[in-house]
């Protein structure tokens, strides 16, 4: 039961598959000025380098994106 989505890092280009639980990771946005129903934040490190990659994703009620700010690398 995991939400997975691709990102890759802007330092060695290593592309990371990364696994989020619905159960856990998904958090609900009561922000009103934000129209998503689910926030991710994640940080995530691959196996090349030591860059270290923020994702914070806005999700709609079917787990689409419909926001991303990723920091140290981009969204595929």
């Amino acid at each position: 039961d995991f939400f997975v989505f691709r990102v890759q890092c802007e330092k060695c280009g290593e592309e990371i598959e990364v696994r989020a639980r619905k159960s856990t990771d998904l958090m609900a946005n009561y922000d009103e000025e934000i129209p998503s129903h689910y926030v991710l934040k994640k940080e995530i490190l691959g196996t090349r380098c030591n860059n270290l990659i923020y994702a914070n994703l806005s999700l709609d009620g079917n787990l689409r994106v419909v926001n991303a700010e990723v920091r140290g690398g981009h969204l595929l």
